[in-house]
């Protein structure tokens, strides 16, 4: 054996070994043979990790190269080698592969014995069978085919695709899991037997079996991210013409995931979480079976009897302001440019934060409002909040209240926004968590433009339906919605009616042809609600509101009505104080 302890490289390969995740040995023995040694400090008795090394002298130079992998990530190793990008002559890259060739049996024959060890201790074992303490606490009252029990841990055997045992996970009761040492984990699955209408793939176990309970399918639990794709791919093999879908963990991880088995044509479904979920395990534990069926499967309709029916007890309308915004509702509210939206927004917005009555609307309760803007920018934003603020407290300070903005020059300081973008759509869903109604200030600048058809458009059909999707997942999350966006002459919504079908409420301001418009007001428009599914037709009435948005230290707004000689009188002050 050769034992060098310091050689001009030795650094350099304890660098590595530590750039590696390691905590390198004392000693780097150069003999092309396979060494364990403990790479963690906090278990320096565990020799979960190897390393190889090989070095050679040639034309009287040393040449060396490591290889340091875990047996905890047996499909992961690091290499590193002396010579960097150059190529070795060829006499000498023979003298090397000759040494690799010696150490690759060494570490083949080291995995078999390590594979004929698991499952000599998985036969050696006693089938599970009450729900033990990880499934407890997973929300599983129940066992499945195959585990095992060792003293006080559950053990889930892995098998590959011709159905043979390869290697294992123990799950400590408190959920801590390890791998079988040396054994192989790539390609390596637990499978849930059921229906093959569809095929889902999962990292976790339990996550892997909340999907089975769910919806009775067959799921492969590929025990990590980065085994999903080949897993995936070898239910493709077996199931040809069966539908298969990757159920991945929110996360970096996930996406990888998700991003690997894309190129395989597969299709991702990702949990819809309250709180701080992240996979289908917790969304079976917030929200039930159904749930997760539903989202994975969708629903098959039920009829119901109408005697049912009439037994039943409907949930009321709950409105924010009266008759006017409906909670976990979605509004779409519209106007042509310059008539007073975002005015008329960005005031109904500071009022549902504060709690406070808007124009004839009284707010029944104080909302956490997030107020997205990409038009005006953030001067004219700040100076229009301070004009509304004055107004709704004469200069006095304003109430409690979560209330947030996020302007256009925030919004670019991160790239462009598109809605028509997922990376977009996530960050606005992420910043949304903490909120209860959202306004989206406005589809025109929010939703860049696309080529549909060899033509630019914002609003064709076919390129909505991702935001549409959106839009709903949101709401699923018990968000209410309110957008801004621009009519045409006539008051139809610009683009696509589509757009308009996915909101229960439309609040449409339309401009009134006045050719002399009293001097107190720069506009007069109509409030009326083309839409509006809740409600009686008295509260769909239209109301003619008069504009002015410099009127100091008082409501902008005064409600009007025509004369006989067609001239607009005042009736009554826009906001009760």
């Amino acid at each position: 054996m050769s034992t060098i302890k310091k050689t001009h490289l030795e650094d350099q390969v304890k660098d590595f070994i530590y750039n590696s995740g390691y905590d390198y040995p004392e000693i780097i023995y150069f003999d092309s043979e396979l060494h364990r040694f403990s790479g963690r400090s906090d278990k320096p008795h565990d020799k979960d990790e190897w390393y190889v090394a090989h070095e050679w002298e040639f034309k009287e130079k040393i040449y060396q190269k490591v290889i340091v992998g875990s047996w905890r990530y047996p499909d992961q190793k690091n290499v590193w080698n002396s010579w960097g990008q150059s190529n070795l002559e060829h006499e000498n890259y023979l003298i090397y592969k000759e040494k690799e060739k010696k150490a690759r049996e060494a570490l083949e024959e080291e995995r078999r014995k390590s594979e004929e060890g698991a499952v000599k201790f998985l036969h050696d074992l006693s089938d599970l069978e009450t729900a033990h303490p990880y499934l407890l606490s997973k929300g599983f009252d129940i066992t499945f085919d195959g585990l095992k029990i060792y003293k006080d841990r559950l053990v889930i055997p892995k098998t590959d695709e011709m159905g043979k045992l390869r290697s294992y996970e123990i799950i400590d009761p408190d959920g801590s899991k390890r791998c079988a040492k040396g054994c192989v984990s790539k390609n390596t699955f637990y499978k849930f037997t059921g229906t093959n209408k569809k095929i889902f793939i999962a990292e976790g176990f339990a996550t892997a079996a909340s999907i089975h309970l769910a919806t009775g399918a067959t799921v492969y639990c590929a025990f990590s991210a980065g085994n999903c794709k080949n897993v995936a791919a070898i239910a493709m093999y077996h199931n040809k013409n069966t539908p298969i879908v990757l159920c991945q963990d929110l996360g970096q991880a996930g996406d990888k995931a998700s991003e690997d088995c894309s190129k395989l044509g597969i299709e991702t479904v990702k949990p819809v979480c309250n709180g701080n979920g992240t996979d289908f395990n917790d969304m079976y534990q917030e929200q039930g079976e159904k749930a997760v069926k539903k989202l994975l499967c969708g629903s098959t309709p039920e009829a119901l009897c109408i005697f049912d029916i009439l037994n039943m007890e409907s949930k009321p309308v709950e409105y924010y302001f009266d008759k006017l915004i409906q909670k976990n509702g979605r509004i779409l509210i519209t106007a042509m440019t310059g008539i007073g939206k975002s005015y008329f927004s960005l005031e109904m917005a500071l009022r549902l934060a504060c709690g406070k009555t808007f124009m004839k609307w009284k707010c029944n309760e104080k909302a956490r409002v997030l107020y997205l803007e990409n038009e005006m920018g953030q001067d004219e934003v700040i100076r229009r909040l301070q004009s509304i603020s004055k107004d709704m407290t004469r200069n006095e300070q304003l109430p409690n209240m979560d209330f947030k903005i996020v302007t256009s020059n925030q919004f670019c300081e991160n790239g462009p926004v598109d809605l028509y973008c997922k990376l977009t759509r996530d960050v606005i869903s992420e910043m949304s968590k903490d909120y209860d109604v959202i306004f989206l200030d406005n589809f025109f600048c929010l939703a860049q433009l696309k080529n549909v058809n060899g033509q630019e458009s914002h609003y064709q059909a076919s390129s909505l339906q991702d935001i549409q999707e959106w839009l709903r997942s949101l709401q699923e999350r018990n968000k209410t919605l309110i957008l801004l966006h621009h009519s045409n002459k006539d008051g139809s919504v610009r683009g696509s009616r589509n757009l308009e079908y996915q909101f229960e409420t439309h609040i449409q301001l339309k401009g009134e042809e006045v050719e002399d418009i009293p001097d107190e007001y720069k506009n007069i428009f109509t409030i009326t609600f083309p839409k509006m599914r809740t409600g009686f037709s008295t509260d769909r009435k239209p109301l003619t509101v008069g504009y002015n948005p410099e009127r100091p230290y008082s409501t902008k707004w005064d409600f009007l009505e025509k004369n006989k000689n067609g001239i607009y009188t005042k009736i009554k002050r826009g906001i009760k104080k």
